[in-house]
């Protein structure tokens, strides 16, 4: 399964906010999800459990940040999901920051201007990780999700790797609620991983003040959760002015990462619009 997607999310949206970054960088509510994969650290590795956490995140500015989420782990369903950690901000942009989801674990990761992206890259070999944390806007509503974005979502279902799949496909909001696209692309591993187009809907979102809120996969006829790309209720989380999106499901083993970006717009992009550090 191709994951390209995270990481060209990760660099796109990591520029370095200059040499002289500090702790006093960040600070203010961030929203967050991360997925974590725990193996048995064999050359050929079992998935031994699965995690996943989402909700906000506070940064003092100081080097402490304090976590209000809920978390997933295995086939259990979510419970609440409260810590509190670390985190060093070096010159550059780089930085460390004990993992929320597992003690003792230190996160690598990288401040940009618009997200932290990072992974347990420190770890050994049983621990494989994405943490991305954006920005909480203020003043949100339905139409700050407004326009055409590009989707990419990996997920893990019932935390293991016999269903994983992976999907990318444009959607246009209304701006009140409704999605006009039906169209899901994507592959499964238990359906032969040939990349397959599925009519899903109506798509529908909601969002809140804060910036959280919800998008909605109606299960289509003759579909369930195993044939479908992608169903039911993704938590997503809205980052200032609308330019992109993170989530995922909190239903008992519903592992993954979603994330939307705003279309550059048709017909406008080039290679010359990929320039600069980031």
């Amino acid at each position: 399964m191709k994951i390209s997607w995270l990481f060209l999310f990760a660099a796109s949206a990591t520029a370095a906010w200059g040499q002289l970054s500090t702790n006093q960088s960040l600070s203010g509510k961030y929203f967050f999800r991360q997925v974590m994969l725990l193996t048995d650290g064999s050359t050929s590795p079992n998935v031994t459990n699965t995690m996943s956490g989402e909700g906000s995140i506070t940064f003092d500015g100081n080097g402490n940040y304090a976590v209000t989420g809920q978390q997933l782990s295995g086939t259990a369903a979510a419970v609440a999901l409260t810590a509190s950690g670390t985190y060093t901000v070096s010159p550059g942009g780089f930085m460390t920051m004990s993992n929320p989801l597992k003690s003792g674990v230190t996160l690598n990761a990288r401040l940009g201007q618009g997200a932290v992206v990072g992974s347990s890259t420190e770890a050994g070999p049983s621990v494989f990780d994405i943490f991305i944390a954006i920005p909480a806007p203020v003043g949100a509503s339905n139409v700050t999700l407004l326009g055409s974005y590009w989707v990419s979502s990996l997920e893990f279902p019932g935390g293991s790797l016999t269903n994983i799949r992976n999907t990318n496909f444009e959607l246009t909001s209304t701006g009140a609620g409704s999605i006009v696209e039906n169209t899901v692309t994507g592959q499964a591993a238990n359906l032969n991983n040939i990349l397959m187009n599925q009519t899903v809907g109506p798509i529908t979102y909601s969002i809140s003040a804060d910036g959280s809120g919800t998008m909605t996969f109606p299960m289509a006829a003759g579909l369930n959760t195993d044939t479908q790309l992608i169903s039911g209720v993704e938590n997503i989380f809205m980052a200032p002015n609308g330019v992109y999106f993170i989530g995922g499901s909190l239903a008992a083993g519903g592992h993954g990462l979603l994330v939307g970006i705003k279309n550059y717009g048709s017909g406008t992009a080039t290679n010359a619009s990929w320039s600069g550090f980031y």
